[in-house]
């Protein structure tokens, strides 16, 4: 059996995965842990459509009953699980989910669950998808997403596969494969404005969303020689007031990625902003974990 999985960069979590299903060997749960945009969703997503497809020898193939019905978003053995438009994901939603998730497969030999952005469970809903990843029923299997650590008891119940940022060779070479927005080192200069994930890099092929990432990082290198004050008027501008928090809390991760790029970029002439990169990556926690992002973003710049 072949498995068609073109997953830029995370060899080693594909020779896991092709070892682990030629022997027949599939966990009930999967967490895939990591940073964002680096390919985990990506990956479970084709992993769902490989338990999914019935050919025999390429997997999938994309052409079957079963891959068909998954490329349409059809397939009545996949159920996701995610916040939608709650500001986190509630136990009655769980709840739900696991009473679906226990039913026999109707189409497929498995019945799949997705839980994208798995910290956004509340303690009640964690708690009530536990006796599930105890006591998993037959034929069912669970993909778990999530950038920040998750509680123990669900970790620990899981099968957990690390995801870390993708070289920036690994990038440019998809893309120079794959794009025709960019000729030359355009490729290599994305490659590497994306800071190892390759769903910003394709994002970044677009033109409008190129021209836009060049601009805010103009701002972000004006305001790293700023006062902090000058840093906290702007983080209670940028981020505070009224709004919706998820929006605001992706506009604060993707405000992050470009800090962090900066920074990378002054590292190499002043390891004086060591300390903080180093916070950005515990915003990033932080904001995952729906703490208010005006107060993240504030405690960041002040540092």
């Amino acid at each position: 059996m072949q498995y068609s999985w073109p997953l830029i960069g995370h060899q080693n979590v594909r020779n896991y995965f092709t070892k682990a299903f030629s022997a027949g060997r599939i966990h009930h749960a999967y967490l895939f842990q990591g940073p964002s945009q680096v390919g985990k969703d990506t990956f479970a997503r084709m992993l769902v459509n490989t338990l999914l497809c019935k050919d025999e020898q390429v997997r999938p193939c994309g052409k079957c009953q079963g891959c068909q019905a998954f490329a349409r978003g059809a397939h009545p053995d996949v159920l996701t699980l995610v916040r939608g438009e709650d500001a986190s994901i509630g136990v009655e939603k769980a709840r739900e989910f696991i009473a679906s998730i226990s039913l026999k497969p109707l189409l497929g030999a498995w019945r799949i669950g997705m839980i994208e952005g798995a910290a956004q469970l509340t303690k009640e809903a964690a708690s009530a998808l536990l006796k599930t990843l105890e006591e998993p029923p037959l034929r069912v299997v669970l993909f778990l997403v999530s950038a920040v650590e998750l509680l123990p008891t669900i970790t620990s119940r899981c099968q957990r596969i690390r995801f870390g940022f993708v070289p920036a060779q690994d990038i440019a070479e998809y893309l120079a494969a794959n794009s025709a927005a960019f000729t030359g080192t355009g490729y290599r200069e994305v490659a590497q404005l994306a800071a190892g994930r390759p769903g910003r890099a394709i994002e970044l092929t677009q033109p409008a969303a190129y021209e836009t990432r060049m601009r805010e990082l103009t701002e972000v290198d004006g305001l790293l020689d700023q006062s902090e004050a000058a840093r906290i008027v702007f983080a209670v501008a940028r981020f505070g007031g009224k709004g919706d928090l998820a929006e605001k809390r992706e506009a604060c991760l993707e405000f992050i990625e470009v800090l962090q790029y900066a920074l990378r970029k002054r590292l190499r002439l002043d390891k004086g902003f060591v300390s903080l990169l180093k916070n950005t990556f515990k915003a990033e926690a932080y904001l995952q974990a729906n703490v208010d992002p005006k107060l993240v973003m504030e405690c960041l710049l002040f540092s």
